[in-house]
């Protein structure tokens, strides 16, 4: 399999946009054992043909680069979701809680997009999208002070809503992590998606990765020890058996 990481580093300096996704693509390498390669989109971008998947990284929301046709693509903020979701998911477990019964806050809600209907399709019902530009109107202490769960895409959630002036039991902010994290997701869906022609990602690929990591997670933790070629088989068979037809 031939990956590139793609991005115009809408998210970062302009300085750190070639580092960064050297960063990922190195990473992504040892992961998946093949050469990732790290391009950085711009005017008359041409993706080149050896390409076989592009994971579109440190890019706005919205961003109107589209691959050829026959190249899948997974965003960064896919995977930002699946992990978020999957941690959420645990975190309400160990809380004795349903997805149903939590209350949860997205942090930030503008920087990832799929985090919303995903967890809608994981069964969490009450969710409020909150950005720091509603801070003044609507602070995120007070928007948070009956949510079970934050979770932050902003960095800073952990200092305007402390963990004991939520609702009962405490409030869990749940950040958005890094590299290793989206580890644990890309290798598998790339596989999955490269595997069954024509997939692309929706809410429930997304939804298959994470009940994958949320199986693969041990009782004290709050997702897998790490990633892994059983791991990433694990996911990718998820995903495959979601996209697959039912009778």
């Amino acid at each position: 399999m031939s990956v590139a990481v793609i991005g115009d580093g809408g998210t970062l300096a302009g300085s750190e946009v070639e580092p960064a996704l050297r960063r990922l693509a190195d990473a992504l390498a040892r992961s998946i054992g093949a050469p990732v390669r790290a391009l950085r989109l711009g005017p008359g971008f041409d993706l080149p043909d050896a390409v076989d998947a592009v994971v579109l990284a440190h890019t706005r929301p919205g961003h109107a680069w589209r691959s050829p046709v026959g190249v899948p693509v997974v965003a960064d903020r896919d995977a930002t979701a699946v992990v978020l979701v999957a941690r959420l998911l645990a975190t309400l477990a160990a809380e004795g809680r349903t997805p149903r019964c939590g209350v949860v806050v997205i942090a930030g809600a503008s920087a990832c997009p799929e985090l919303g209907p995903l967890l809608l399709a994981a069964g969490v019902r009450d969710i409020t999208l909150w950005n720091e530009a509603d801070g003044r109107a609507f602070p995120l202490r007070r928007i948070a002070s009956r949510a079970h769960a934050v979770l932050d895409l902003t960095g800073a959630a952990g200092a305007p809503v402390p963990p004991r002036e939520a609702a009962p039991g405490g409030l869990s902010v749940i950040g958005a992590g890094g590299e290793a994290d989206l580890l644990l997701v890309l290798p598998g869906l790339l596989d999955a998606l490269r595997r069954v022609p024509g997939a692309a990602v929706d809410a429930d690929v997304l939804l298959a990765a994470v009940l994958a990591l949320v199986m693969a997670t041990p009782p004290d933790r709050r997702l897998p020890v790490g990633p892994s070629p059983e791991l990433s088989a694990r996911v990718a068979d998820a995903v495959i058996r979601s996209l697959l037809p039912t009778d």
